[in-house]
């Protein structure tokens, strides 16, 4: 694929057999190209703007308004802009990503300025737009000067769009259209909360222990008695299942356990698997893998995720990229665990994302990237 400069951080289907792809050279700014196997086109984004994609459609916001264009093979398309009824301040020195989520037959775009988050719901010519305030940045952050717009990330979960603002969690519900305020658990140590809401339920996850102490890391569900042991490296959510079902990832806390890892290249990860049934959180399978850490660069990225559901299920199925390159997945079962023997899909992988509805594999062919769409 000529004309990519930089490594890919970030890759998303388009049409057909294209994909956006945010590449970024070290220390460079980032850039978006429209990529398909042979060339990739770059987008000449302007500074001041927020930016998102969604298959064919490149959406740029900027303080008067929404642009919407629309790519397909045989070609590019504008759509009207759809105009704000006033403007609104960005403040960006380059362009940012924006956030667009699909709610039923909605689509809703997130975004932030220096002051505030912005959703708005697009129709044909105009779109709802709904501001709330985020806590003084000079609050937000000990160094202005190294971290000037940093923005809260944004996540959905059935009908809830959650972010974090200082010591809060805030969710919109996109069909009342109201946001709702969440303080977090009283915590001290190097402890943080991940929220477990739902339509009817406020629970966390609540991750850590005391400073120093790593015996004492590891996580509990709040309102549950419950405590597992060993760090903490990732929680990812099933974006099918509405907000009640997810995954923790942990390796073990002791330091003869980390040595030992480190001595044979190999490093062990447990997996959890939890659904939400009745009123209580329930862990509905465990098992164990291991990631090969061995020739580790930055085109070997580690990665595992899940969104997709390859045996139809209803549940997202785990995808592994581990530091040897290779590709494995892990099927879900019918009560919502998953199956403790992978299947390979893929090698010589240096770097995969995930999608809705695709896994991407990009590996360096000398000077180029090459990549291609993975299934079991």
């Amino acid at each position: 694929m000529d004309g990519l400069q930089g490594d890919p951080k970030w890759a998303q289907p388009a049409f057909g057999e294209s994909i956006w792809v945010m590449a970024q050279e070290n220390g460079a700014l980032p850039s978006l190209y429209l990529a398909d196997h042979v060339k990739a086109r770059p987008m000449n984004l302007q500074a001041n703007t927020c930016v998102a994609t969604q298959a064919g459609r490149l959406f740029i916001i900027d303080e008067q308004g929404i642009r919407i264009h629309q790519f397909e093979p045989s070609g590019e398309q504008h759509q009207p802009e759809i105009k704000f009824e006033s403007p609104q301040a960005l403040h960006n020195p380059h362009w940012l990503p924006a956030t667009v989520l699909q709610n039923g037959n909605s689509t809703w775009l997130i975004w932030s300025s220096r002051h505030s988050i912005h959703l708005s719901k697009l129709g044909k010519d105009t779109c709802d737009l709904f501001n709330y305030p985020l806590t003084p940045i000079e609050s937000r952050l000990s160094n202005l000067d190294r971290h000037p717009f940093l923005t809260p990330a944004v996540e959905k979960r059935h009908q809830l769009a959650l972010w974090m603002d200082g010591d809060r969690v805030h969710s919109f519900n996109f069909t009342r259209k109201q946001k709702i305020e969440h303080p977090t658990p009283p915590m001290s140590g190097t402890h943080r909360a991940i929220p477990l809401l739902t339509d009817n339920s406020e629970q966390w996850l609540v991750i850590g222990g005391e400073t120093g102490d790593l015996d004492s890391l590891g996580y509990s569900i709040t309102e549950q008695s419950t405590r597992e042991s060993g760090i903490v490296m990732r929680v990812i959510f099933d974006s099918l299942q509405a907000g009640t079902r997810f995954a923790v990832f942990t390796t073990e806390s002791g330091l003869g356990t980390q040595l030992m890892s480190s001595l044979s290249n190999s490093r062990k990860i447990n997996c959890h698997i939890y659904r939400r049934i009745g009123v209580l959180w329930r862990e509905i399978s465990s098992f164990t893998f291991k990631l090969d850490t061995e020739e580790r660069n930055d085109n070997h990225q580690v990665n595992f995720d899940m969104q997709l559901d390859w045996n139809g299920d209803g549940f997202s199925d785990l995808v592994i990229n581990d530091g040897k390159k290779n590709v494995r997945c892990y099927l879900s079962t019918v009560a919502g665990g998953l199956h403790e023997d992978s299947k390979a899909i893929g090698s010589t992988a240096d770097i995969l994302f995930q999608s809705p509805t695709a896994a991407i594999r990009f590996d360096r062919n000398g000077k180029s990237w090459a990549w291609q769409f993975l299934k079991p």
